[in-house]
């Protein structure tokens, strides 16, 4: 645990941590909830001796027992419980941030501006200014916020984490002892769960928060450009725009999956960005004019160049207002539009939608100013916006190719899929055809309206924003699931037919294992294209996406990491064979914060590096191709490394000593020579999961609580399919559960078998050469250190628990040996619906394979390390103490399901109504779905005031109807304690995701 959060607990023994209006249940009057820490830390490491002993003993079902008998017989109260939860929860917290901060590493801003000094000093020796200029003036690297479901916190306590991982606060001075518990302080009194309601407009509104943070930091890093320039090179310093680093966002304009986000509400998001970005830039200019003396020659160009973007700012208010109530309206807010679209064309002559006359004037007041200081604060200026454009952020939208083959079919005669033998050439033919003869056609924003086609409406707004927001900036579309050359065709098709294919870069993912298998394929298709082929010479770029979240679960995550490394490798070896050598290659791999999605936990060089191998950057460099690296930031996981001026640096510094630096390892790494073994270790990784994948046992594993120990993380639905029905329906296939919810599920129930599943397997078939690998390959370790980190919190004692809750004989034995026969009875009710619902013999046969294959793996791992006792791991497991409150964490979870399932064997039955049956209902409780269930149970058992019977009648009546009987009594006793029960076992459930530091 991490020496503040130890202090602190160790300061609040027997303090409250919680104000009562925060609790679910009244605070106790008296909480030792340290004194309850210790004790069942206590009583769990002697559970976990006794299971040495007996290995049919469960120490955290022991625990989970113990802890519920303590509430029973009122030595614990729910009060009490909840101040534990939030004792051990806060502690996770800090610990999470203080790992977030170890992995940055540096985090003094002081100390980062010299690391950026010194990059760049280095890139000048005995370069000459030409050659330093097109260094620095090229897009290294990409910084990309993406809209994915990991808001699992409030804004407010992601700042804190940030302020905790680096020292520092957000303005970046130190934090002292005193302001860094007051930081816990304040941990300490808030509900530790996502936003309530988190919508688009929450997440959007963080994403523009690290935005303006990353911005600054850029700010800084341009700025040292210059001064170092401005030593080395005095004569020409000021001639030059350097970029290094990018940022984009998809937030407000993923598509892929989504049908909830009108068009309307992405381009009025878009103008936000403008707004925000124009509004920076006036104020600035508006600075730099009051520091100008009354008589320089630069005061009136800058004047009117203020005025300028005060015009632009202001016409953009009306905007982004019309377009935020044309988005709310039920019926489209046509009417609306039609004013809007008007006024938008008439003033179409005199808007600004291209950057160069903002430079251009910046240009003009540069040769006319001689004070260096002004002079260095216009460059900056001036870099922003060739960077930035006329937006906060460059926009990427994303859509599937699905929806793509959709607004073809009819075009082309679809009738059967693109990849279908019989109509692999055909297809891509008749695409190629319209290619040959496809003439622009124009849009407006009538047009947008009527559009049905999700694809080509997407197309038109890309179109609408080129023409109104922002010309010269391009567009990245990137297409979801793209298996086949036929979807680029025909996107590039759609960009040609309306007029955007110059502003846009299509960009394929490569996700599915198909898309994997023929990514290649799929390029060397599209390149061989003449319409294709002219496409990206005209960009001068080619971009593709890899991504690190549904094919970390259907081939294990670490096998997707030397995939991508294998399609760069090809790629490579494509492009130069193809003769495309001069273009600029952009990979975005869209990886999370989780080791579920591709995130390396040991630091964030490593992070890098585990994506963006030194090989295949060394195979970049000898091709002679310049590739820009792309990164996501994903959801409230990836913005909080954005959330205060003093993180954003530490962020971009280290991005730049990636970027800039010489990997440190050397050439030769002996996992390339012994590539024959690696491919048939990940084969045999990628067919566990694979077998995992489609078999209905561990959908039902993922099923048996479903995503109902978190609470909603972002706009997002959860699931693929089956929303809003009223009884439970079973998962059939893993894929019916999106990818973030799928791997939180498995970090619920304390197994990561995305990172862990098929490793024992695969080790165990060599175990030798497994050995001299681990020891001896840099990159192996990289990969291999993945493994190591899902292991240390992968429990099978917590898993066997959580299935053991499900399991109708235990409850029985249970009942057996419960005196009170009220309790014995509700244990045997659980007992009866658990009979009924017929899991635990599903979950009993995967748990079997999951230990098996964890077995092996810690078997040969141990033998490794005994033959090399001075090889570390890169990751340091959690300490002794971290372990048992997760463990702890995880027993307390277990009691609270126990006593839900018990005090819902005390709901009244009730004859179907309401679109639901009590057996309907029950099934539901099993799952944990409260908040549905509690829904229906208030229209079911409704509260009546009474104030309808009230009033003078003349004659008294003492009798009362049926109709009007309240069941306040249900309320009281039931319904709201399961409420709070569930509430709890999500909070408990956020600190399991502090411990392993992400969700999902």
């Amino acid at each position: 645990m991490a020496v503040a959060a130890r202090e602190k607990l160790a300061a609040d023994d027997g303090a409250a941590l919680l104000p009562g209006t925060l609790c679910c249940f009244p605070p106790p009057e008296d909480s030792d909830h340290g004194g309850w820490h210790r004790h069942f830390a206590r009583r769990l490491a002697e559970f976990t001796r006794h299971a040495e002993d007996d290995p049919y003993a469960n120490p955290i079902q022991l625990l989970a027992l113990e802890i519920g008998r303590r509430v029973d017989d009122g030595q614990l109260s729910l009060g009490a419980l909840e101040q534990l939860i939030q004792r051990l929860v806060l502690a996770m917290f800090v610990e999470r941030a203080q790992r977030l901060g170890d992995r940055l590493g540096e985090c003094d801003p002081a100390a980062n501006r010299l690391r950026i000094e010194e990059l760049i000093r280095n890139i000048t020796r005995g370069q000459s200014f030409k050659q330093f200029k097109a260094i620095v003036e090229r897009e290294l690297f990409g910084v990309v916020m993406t809209g994915h479901p990991t808001f699992g916190l409030t804004p407010e306590l992601l700042r804190i984490a940030a302020w905790l991982a680096t020292d520092h606060d957000e303005a970046g001075a130190p934090l002292t002892a005193t302001a860094r518990r007051r930081l816990i302080d304040q941990a300490a009194s808030l509900e530790h769960r996502p936003p309530r309601g988190v919508d688009l407009d929450v997440e959007h509104a963080l994403s523009v928060e690290a935005i303006g943070h990353l911005q600054k930091g850029l700010r800084q890093i341009w700025g040292i450009v210059f001064d170092v320039a401005r030593l080395a090179y005095p004569r020409q310093w000021k001639d030059m725009s350097p970029r290094l680093v990018t940022v984009a966002s998809w937030v407000g304009y993923d598509l892929d999956g989504r049908s909830d986000i009108r068009w309307s509400e992405s381009l009025r998001r878009r103008l936000d960005l403008l707004l925000l970005q124009v509004s920076y830039y006036q104020d600035e200019v508006k600075q730099l004019v009051a520091c100008l003396p009354a008589r320089s020659p630069a005061k009136t160009g800058l004047g009117t160049l203020e005025k300028r973007l005060a015009g632009i700012a202001a016409g953009v208010r009306t905007e982004v207002a019309d377009f935020q109530a044309i988005a709310k309206a039920s019926d489209g807010g046509r009417a609306r539009l039609e004013r809007t679209s008007r006024r938008m064309h008439a003033g179409r002559p005199k808007r600004l939608t291209d950057s160069a006359p903002l430079i251009e004037l910046i240009d003009q007041a540069l040769a006319e100013i001689s004070d260096d200081g002004i002079a260095r604060r216009l460059c900056v200026l001036k870099t922003e916006i060739a960077a930035h454009g006329l937006g906060l952020a460059h926009i990427h939208v994303r859509l599937n190719a699905t929806q793509i083959h959709n607004a073809i079919r009819k075009t082309v005669g679809m009738e059967a899929a693109p990849d279908d033998p019989a109509h692999r050439r055909s297809y891509p033919a008749g695409v190629g055809r319209l290619l040959d003869h496809v003439k622009p056609v124009t849009v407006n924003f009538r047009t947008l309206l009527a559009e049905r086609s999700s694809a080509k409406r997407l197309f038109m707004l890309c179109a609408q924003i080129l023409k109104y927001v922002d010309g010269t900036t391009p567009i990245r579309f990137l297409i979801a699931e793209c298996e086949t050359s036929f979807t680029l065709l025909t996107a590039l098709y759609f960009a040609r037919l309306f007029g955007v294919a110059d502003k846009l870069d299509i960009s394929p993912l490569f996700e599915t294992t198909k898309a994997f298998e023929r990514g290649i394929k799929v390029i060397e298709d599209c390149l061989t294209n003449p319409h294709y082929a002219a496409y990206v010479r005209r960009r001068g770029r080619l971009c593709i996406q890899t991504g690190f979240s549904d094919a970390g679960r259907h081939l294990g995550q670490t096998t997707v990491a030397a995939t991508v490394e294998l399609l760069r490798q090809r790629l490579t070896t494509l492009m130069l064979r193809l003769g495309f050598s001069d273009l600029e290659l952009v990979i975005f791999d869209t990886h999370g914060e989780s080791i579920g999605r591709g995130a390396h936990p040991s630091s964030f060089a490593d992070r890098l590096n585990y994506v963006s191998s030194v090989m295949s950057r060394r195979r970049f460099a000898a091709a002679d191709l310049h590739v820009k690296q792309e990164s996501s930031f994903q959801g409230g996981d990836g913005f909080v490394h954005f959330l205060g001026d003093p993180i954003a640096l530490a962020t971009l510094v280290r991005i730049l000593e990636f970027s800039l630096g010489v990997p440190a390892e050397g050439a030769s790494d002996p996992l390339y020579d012994e590539w024959d073994y690696i491919t048939e270790f990940f084969i045999t990784v990628r067919q566990f999961n694979e077998r995992m994948m489609n078999d209905p046992n561990f959908a039902s594993l993922l099923d048996a609580y479903g995503v109902n120990m978190l609470y909603p993380s972002g706009s997002r639905a959860q699931k693929r399919q089956h929303e809003g029905v009223a009884r439970h329906v079973n998962l059939s296939h893993p894929a019916q559960l999106r990818a973030i919810p799928h791997n939180g599920v498995l970090q619920q129930l304390g197994f990561l078998a995305n990172t862990l599943g098929g490793a024992g397997l695969a080790v165990g078939k060599d175990p030798d050469r497994f050995g001299r690998l681990y020891r001896a390959s840099p990159r192996f370790r990289r990969l291999f250190a993945m493994i190591e980190w899902a292991m240390a919190f992968s429990d099978p004692d917590v898993l066997r628990a959580y299935i053991d809750a499900l399991d109708p004989a235990a409850w029985r034995r249970e009942a057996a040996h419960t005196g009170e026969a009220a309790a014995a009875q509700e244990r045997r009710r659980v007992a009866d619906l658990l009979e009924l619902a017929d899991r635990h013999d599903r979950l009993v046969r995967i748990l079997r394979v999951l230990e098996h294959d964890l077995l092996d793996l810690e078997r040969e791992l141990a033998v490794c390390r005994a033959a090399a006792p001075r090889t570390s791991a890169l990751i340091a497991a959690p300490d002794a103490e971290a372990r048992s409150n997760l463990r702890l964490l995880h027993a307390i979870k277990l009691a609270l399901i126990h006593r839900i399932y018990r005090l819902a064997t005390h709901i009244p039955d009730f004859s179907d109504q309401h679109g639901v049956t009590f057996a309907e209902l029950m099934e539901n409780i099993l799952h944990l779905d409260l908040e549905d269930s509690l829904s229906r149970l208030a229209l079911i058992f409704p509260k009546i005031d009474g104030s309808g019977t009230a009033g003078d009648f003349g004659e008294k009546a003492t009798y009362r109807s049926d109709a009007n009987q309240s069941y306040e009594q249900e309320h009281a006793r039931i319904f709201r304690p399961l409420a709070g029960l569930h509430d709890l076992l999500r909070r408990a459930g956020v600190g399991v995701c502090h411990a392993i530091g992400a969700l999902g």
